[in-house]
């Protein structure tokens, strides 16, 4: 599940590229839909030689997921008046 956007408290959601095959990988990363903040990118597919092309999508969903979701801790008032 996707945290609320850090910067404008707003929904995100994953954004998909189909890419173009054998130009450009498939990919994903998470945006905000308000102010459009966004993760890196991560790869949805890779290409091994003797394998071929094979998916990496649960394994990028779970990266930029991480991404969004980390936050800087939080500190109160008292600790920022030191």
């Amino acid at each position: 599940m996707l945290e609320s956007c850090p910067f404008c408290g707003s929904n995100a959601e994953y954004e998909f590229d189909s890419g173009s095959y054998g130009y450009r990988h498939s990919t994903v990363h998470v945006k905000c839909t308000k102010c459009f903040a966004k993760t890196d990118t991560e790869q949805t597919e890779n290409w091994e030689r003797g394998r071929g092309m094979y998916s990496t999508k649960d394994e990028a969903v779970k990266t930029v997921t991480k991404k969004w979701n980390d936050r800087a801790p939080q500190r109160n008032d008292r600790e920022l008046k030191r």
